[in-house]
């Protein structure tokens, strides 16, 4: 075995560790994860009803509007389970029944994470600590509530319902099948990189070796798409401008859309717009690489290795400018950069791998299927919406919808570019999406240059 490919195995060998060893070793907080209350409940003249929560580190009875929901109910009917959705870390509970007199029965509680029921004792949910304008009474059939006029609610300490250790011992068993999972994953690549190490780390030798050939070829392509327009390069920075504007107009100006995350919205929109730009720019460049420059792939002495960076390079000069556009923009609100905007350094590179990685899969494929290029665009479009970017993806109610958006490795990207510039918050802090996202991106790297060497000999004929 030669020197490289001792040194390559045992690069590979030792991050692997590392990474795993991290991976191991990261303690998730659970304090803000949720749990669903589930009550069955029976009810008499009663449409809907509000459920309020306090968490731990607030007054216990202390209700506010920002932390409450909303439940409809099918009134003189049977029995009915309704869900309410509170912070693991809830010290106290509010049921409020509306502004009409109604009859109400609580025949039981459970707490529910994932698929995993757990029953609430009775003698703990049947002590209400807290009334108004309502009659209990128990019983052995659960709670009978009378509610009468003027905000009748009832309110619970459910500070000894054990609901935090409920959540934390589920969430530490589905916590260490993730951990192995990943380290599977970590494993897996870590092995694929060491047998195809030949063809996989001769792509950044190659960008290395051809630095000067990819520079002046990316100048050359971001030029020439505008060559013969009065206003030339200006094009380049125009749409995305407008595109920006045209949806800043219709949300907040039209749709009345407030503060997103106690941050304005037109800086929360950019900052989740800038990074998509890159990436849709990116892709579609990337996969037509071998067809614009199939002049130069039937060259024998060229090293067409090289397209994809080329073009993926090009559309990075444009996400350089929206970058700095987006600091000054901050600035103007007073959003100022410090230590935290160093991780768009750190985010860039991210987009860039990813971008790469991708650019590599779909720019061999096309030439053997053009319409790969339509589909791309249909997804492209898709994408923006459940990544997402217009919209928070807090707004879910589904803890498995919520998890299922965040699995999309671009939300990894917008939302790092969000805890930079305005939230000031460390992204690379969070090991489990951080390990995932680079689990998938290098998944997505290596199996496109892999592909793209296999494909390689048959450019020239298909193109």
């Amino acid at each position: 075995m030669s020197k490289k490919k001792i040194f390559i195995v045992v690069f590979v060998i030792v991050i692997t560790c590392v990474i795993g060893t991290c991976v191991f070793m990261y303690q998730p907080n659970v304090d803000n994860r949720e749990v669903q209350l589930e009550v069955s409940i029976q009810s008499t003249g009663l449409s809907e009803l509000q459920y309020y929560y306090v968490l731990g580190n607030q007054e216990p009875f202390d209700y506010t509007e920002e932390q409450r929901g909303q439940m409809s109910l099918e009134s003189n009917t049977e029995e009915q389970v309704i869900t309410c959705n509170v912070p693991a870390e809830s010290i106290s509970f509010r049921m409020d029944f509306g502004e009409e007199e109604s009859t109400i029965c609580i025949t039981n509680f459970e707490m529910r994470v994932g698929n995993e029921r757990q029953p609430i004792p009775y003698e703990l949910w049947s002590r209400i600590v807290l009334d108004n304008n309502v009659v209990h009474k128990t019983s052995s059939e659960g709670i009978i509530i009378e509610a009468q006029l003027g905000d009748p609610y009832i309110a619970w300490d459910i500070s000894e319902w054990g609901i935090l250790d409920y959540v934390t011992e589920k969430w530490n068993t589905v916590w260490m099948i993730i951990k192995c999972f990943l380290c599977a994953c970590i494993v897996i690549l870590a092995v694929i990189a060491i047998i195809k190490a030949e063809k996989l780390f001769t792509v950044p030798l190659e960008f290395y070796r051809n630095r000067k050939i990819v520079w002046n070829l990316a100048k050359n392509d971001f030029k020439t798409k505008y060559a013969g327009s009065y206003l030339g390069i200006f094009w380049a920075f125009v749409q995305p401008l407008v595109t920006t504007a045209v949806y800043w107009f219709v949300f907040q100006v039209g749709l009345k859309s407030g503060q997103v995350s106690d941050f304005p919205f037109v800086l929360w929109l950019m900052s989740g717009l800038v990074p998509w730009f890159f990436f849709q720019e990116g892709i579609m460049g990337g996969t037509n690489a071998l067809l614009e420059y199939n002049y130069l792939v039937k060259k024998v002495v060229f090293d067409i290795d090289i397209l994809p960076i080329v073009k993926v390079c090009s559309a990075f000069f444009v996400h350089l400018f929206f970058i700095m556009f987006i600091m000054a923009l901050c600035a103007c609100y007073g959003y100022f950069p410090n230590v935290y905007t160093l991780q768009v350094v750190y985010l860039l590179i991210c987009n860039f791998v990813l971008v790469l990685g991708l650019s590599y899969l779909t720019s061999a494929m096309v030439g053997f299927a053009r319409d790969l290029t339509q589909i791309i665009n249909i997804v492209l479009q898709i994408g923006m919406w459940i990544t997402p970017i217009m919209w928070n993806v807090s707004i879910l109610q589904s803890p498995i919808l919520k998890f299922l958006m965040k699995l999309n490795p671009m939300y990894y990207i917008v939302e790092g570019f969000r805890a930079a510039l305005l939230a000031k918050e460390w992204i690379i802090g969070n090991v489990f999406w951080t390990v995932y996202f680079w689990i998938v991106t290098l998944g997505i790297w290596m199996l496109g240059v892999l592909v793209f060497k296999k494909l390689k000999i048959h450019f020239a004929d298909v193109l």
